[in-house]
């Protein structure tokens, strides 16, 4: 997980997520691997996001991360809040 999770990061993260951008090695530029790869599953689960394309990508920053018990880790242990992030993510790729 990130050492710190404020909104300048979270902001950071909804412009990421807007871009459409998939390439590994970006993702991992904007955080630790086990934390991207649980966003991108975020984002696979979440309407107007491209689901295989997502999977793959979180796949490639931490394997093993789409299975449900590894996922439903993430999601305990994330200071990323689902059900607020999704909807902002949305928006702001709808308005990208």
């Amino acid at each position: 997980m990130p050492n710190s999770f404020g909104r300048e990061y979270e902001d950071d993260l909804l412009d990421l997520c807007a871009s459409g951008e998939t390439d590994p090695n970006v993702w991992r530029a904007h955080g630790p691997g086990f934390f991207m790869g649980g966003l991108a599953v975020l984002l696979a689960s979440a309407r107007n996001f491209e689901r295989e394309r997502y999977l793959r990508l979180a796949e490639s920053l931490h394997p093993g991360i789409s299975v449900p018990e590894v996922f439903k880790l993430w999601l305990r242990r994330s200071p990323l809040r689902a059900a607020r992030f999704l909807p902002l993510a949305r928006r702001r790729k709808g308005s990208a």
